[in-house]
């Protein structure tokens, strides 16, 4: 016997952010694993040329609904919102209100750009407003058990050993989204960097006044805060190691094993707080069952398994190589072997004499034989990324997740096989989840196969002699120029 099966059975389920990577996930997994679910709607922004019919069947159509065969009727269930988070009731139409208002049992709140770099401005209305717009909407919901709203583990960044409870700022997070509503950019620009405090980018400070927002409206609707830390490819579901992208440090993986990334800076001692997709996604479910049935539950969620989960950024970046060396990719820039670091300086000596001269050399030969330059433009995204990365690449981060393993240590068997939130990484199976990760985006991402392989280790031979030729070369005419200079 199932009690999430049971609870979950003939309720009605609306998402926000269900075309996300996390919100595919989440769509997929309800789906799939809880049959009786009686409707699921998901909120979509209106979109010119497109019906709220065929952007469903776009998104049912991605790859990650077709890994388990399931019956297209099962697909049935889902209907689309049109309408936009960040506005007063959604600006939804009549009919589309009342449906909310008046079947809707658990809403799952995942809808938030999840850029680092955004303005002020636009990270508030997309991150903050959205969800106290959600927040207000959900009051008026007759049937609701719970809203499971999801946060980050870090957006308390100035926190070390962050508790599952709410901090709160001195600011009033309704003030600044009236502050931001009414104040030219250019004046926003010149206070942002006040504003934001210790947070390092406005993700996480937007994400700090939506918890705020959300302690205020405690009393009013059945929330929980779900915080996954870094979030990795999936474990399990829908298959071993799927991603849908290659944002963050995923990508810093896959760039170092193309030879593109040459020096990264990160702390590789340090263990990453990381979630696999489809364990934060089972914790989300859960979480909305335990609020709607445990009225005292405790209402923060860190949701981390780096106490769990040993392997440090080494590691990761040393798997990740050693797999890029036995299965190399098709195309690459130079030997995979990036060179890491916590000492931004030598970070920046490496960058410009082993990425960005070699980037300018190669796109203006590109230029000569009248092809198009990219090179140049990937290292800048790639310095960009190393500056958003660096302070969670470099910092130690401990979440306190006692919360988190309540809710394991409260499921049955069935429960725990089914919506397994605990994983434990030994060193086989952390290997294996590598292997699992590099092999599936190669497949679904990168588009590579496993053809000429054989040649493909030749290259990368004559690629590390090469490598090692030019060090040697470079080390002797610095000593030689300190030699002449010097004595």
């Amino acid at each position: 016997m199932s009690p999430i099966t049971e609870f979950y059975s003939e309720k009605t389920i609306f998402i926000t952010g269900a075309t996300g990577y996390m919100g595919k996930v989440l769509l997929e997994k309800l789906v799939r694993s809880l049959p009786e679910i009686k409707k699921i709607y998901i909120l979509l922004r209106p979109k010119k040329g497109c019906s709220p019919q065929e952007r469903l069947k776009k998104l049912t159509d991605d790859v990650i609904f077709t890994f388990h065969d399931m019956n297209a009727k099962a697909y049935d269930k889902i209907e689309v919102i049109s309408g936009d988070v960040s506005k007063e009731n959604f600006e939804l139409s009549e009919v589309d209100k009342k449906k909310l208002i008046e079947e809707v049992s658990i809403v799952f709140h995942l809808a938030a750009c999840v850029r680092m770099d955004l303005p002020l401005k636009e990270a508030v209305i997309t991150n903050t407003k959205s969800t106290y717009q959600l927040f207000k909407f959900c009051v008026n919901m007759k049937a609701l058990k719970s809203v499971v709203h999801l946060s980050t583990a870090f957006c308390n960044v100035e926190i070390m050993n962050a508790e599952e409870k709410i901090y709160s700022m001195d600011l009033d997070p309704y003030k600044i989204i009236d502050l931001v509503e009414w104040m030219d950019d250019k004046s926003l620009n010149n206070i942002t960097k006040r504003l934001l405090g210790p947070h390092p980018n406005t993700y996480t400070f937007t994400k700090r006044l939506s918890e705020m927002i959300a302690m205020d409206m405690n009393d009013k609707i059945p929330l929980i805060i779900s915080r996954p830390s870094i979030v990795f490819p999936a474990i399990k579901e829908p298959i071993p190691g799927w991603v849908d992208n290659l944002n963050g440090p995923i990508g810093l993986f896959y760039a170092g094993g193309k030879g593109i990334v040459r020096s990264g800076i990160i702390d590789e001692n340090l263990v990453p707080q990381i979630i696999p997709v489809d364990v934060a996604i089972n914790s989300l479910i859960v979480s909305g069952y335990e609020r709607a049935t445990n009225m005292y539950c405790d209402r923060v969620i860190n949701v981390s398994c780096g106490d769990v989960l040993r392997p440090t950024w080494r590691d990761m970046f040393v798997t990740f190589q050693y797999l890029a060396i036995k299965y190399p990719y098709k195309l690459i820039l130079w030997y995979p072997k990036p060179h890491l670091t916590t000492s931004y300086y030598l970070y920046i000596i490496n960058v410009i004499l082993f990425q960005i001269l070699p980037a300018i050399i190669i796109d203006f030969l590109l230029i000569i034989f009248l092809q198009k330059p990219f090179l140049i433009n990937i290292q800048k995204r790639l310095l960009l990324t190393w500056k958003v990365l660096r302070p969670f690449t470099t910092k130690k981060w401990i979440f306190s997740n006692t919360n988190f393993l309540k809710l394991h240590e409260k499921l049955n068997t069935y429960d725990s096989n089914v919506f397994y939130i605990i994983e434990n990484f030994e060193e086989n199976k952390f290997r294996k989840y590598c292997k699992d990760c590099f092999k599936t985006a190669n497949k679904y991402l990168l588009k590579e196969t496993l053809e000429n392989l054989s040649l493909y280790r030749i290259r990368n031979k004559i690629l590390f002699v090469l490598d090692l030729l030019i060090k040697v070369f470079f080390i002797y005419f610095v000593l030689k120029w300190i030699f002449v200079k010097h004595f």
